[in-house]
């Protein structure tokens, strides 16, 4: 197959899941044998205003959480800070599930999801002095044993409470930790906050199924990083914004065991570490947690698949990778419909990913 003929195929299968799922705008970079390859788009950045393009930066929800981890082994490896650390070494105030006070809350547990601190919604403040108001109280935390697999439940309050834990413990911004230990390296302008964005003329509204918007470009424009850094966690659990193709470099980085090109980002130890598998999900065992990404046997027809889903205010996405191959993909959408498929992941996305796996093997 010609890489013409796989091109045209790839494009035809984002143009075919993004009619049918409804989206405004889909943009897709493939990754073959370690390496970002072609970016594909469809659609609107900007409906009736702005065509999506290549360049376009999209807020990528819970992937988020994957650059997230990255800081963590950045500081890890710097000496700051280990896996097995208690956020109250960092945070200031006692940080402990008062059913089990002797078990300590980690930065492992919040990679995991294990912390049994409650999973606040959206509505709940992520400044650093509402945090410390809420985890003194009993009620801020489930019965459950913090680390134990029993007490899962994905929560995005606690990547806020580790991004400012970790801002307190290197005492930097996180946008600065990864800048230096991984954007600048990769030639990627990439941000937690939209507004910190070195070129912000290409930020990608996003629309909900419905056609409303459900977040305009000059709300992305007003989010920007605390004046000092440990003060706010806002941005940590999904304001990374940035494009399919920087999204791809990053799962480069882990495919390629801790390097891009020549750059070493991280260790190869890092990167085993955020793929060490902790435990399963679900009853058929399908779905596994590791540090923090997931990982899934015969996704995409592969044997194995670490990925990382991400949703809100509309966009439905996906990063994943074949560790054995090297091949992936980066799926970001605006205003489709948030199907999920029999795997639990976004069917626009899985659609649009099967068949970039398929090509990847012709």
């Amino acid at each position: 197959m010609t890489e013409e003929m796989r091109s045209e195929e790839i494009q035809q299968a984002v143009e075919i899941a993004a009619k049918k799922y409804g989206a405004v705008g889909v943009q897709v970079t493939t990754i073959r044998h370690g390496l970002p390859m072609e970016s594909y788009v469809y659609g609107w950045a900007t409906k009736d205003v702005d065509p999506m393009t290549p360049m376009h930066k999209i807020r990528s929800a819970s992937i988020t959480k994957i650059a997230i981890g990255i800081a963590v082994m950045l500081l890890r490896e710097q000496g700051i800070l280990r896996l097995d650390d208690p956020l109250s070494n960092y945070w200031g105030d006692p940080v402990v599930n008062p059913n089990h006070p002797i078990i300590p809350i980690t930065v492992s547990t919040c990679l995991t999801h294990t912390t049994t601190i409650m999973p606040f919604g959206p509505a709940e403040p992520r400044g650093y002095v509402d945090i410390s108001r809420r985890l003194l109280q009993p009620e801020s935390y489930t019965t459950a044993v913090p680390g134990d697999p029993a007490g899962w439940a994905y929560n995005n309050y606690v990547f806020s409470i580790l991004g400012i834990v970790l801002e307190r413990a290197s005492n930097r911004h996180l946008d600065i930790i990864l800048n230096k230990g991984m954007w600048n390296k990769l030639g990627v302008d990439a941000a937690l906050e939209a507004g910190e964005l070195r070129d912000t003329r290409y930020i990608a509204t996003l629309y909900r199924s419905n056609g409303e918007v459900g977040r305009s470009v000059a709300a992305q424009l007003a989010c920007h990083r605390s004046k000092f850094p440990g003060i706010d966690g806002t941005y940590f659990a999904g304001g990374l914004t940035a494009s399919s193709e920087d999204l791809a470099r990053m799962a480069s980085v882990l495919i390629n065991r801790g390097t891009f090109g020549s750059e070493q980002i991280l260790t190869r130890e890092s990167v085993a570490l955020m793929e060490q598998i902790q435990f399963q999900i679900n009853s058929d065992g399908t779905f596994w947690q590791a540090q923090p990404l997931d990982f899934q046997e015969g996704m995409f027809s592969r044997p194995e698949i670490y990925y990382h889903t991400g949703s809100a205010y509309g966009a439905f996405h996906l990063l994943s990778y074949d560790p054995a191959s090297g091949d992936g993909a980066v799926v970001l959408t605006s205003g489709a419909q948030g199907t999920l498929d029999a795997r639990g992941i976004y069917a626009i996305c899985s659609e649009i990913s099967q068949v970039i796996y398929d090509v990847a093997r012709r």
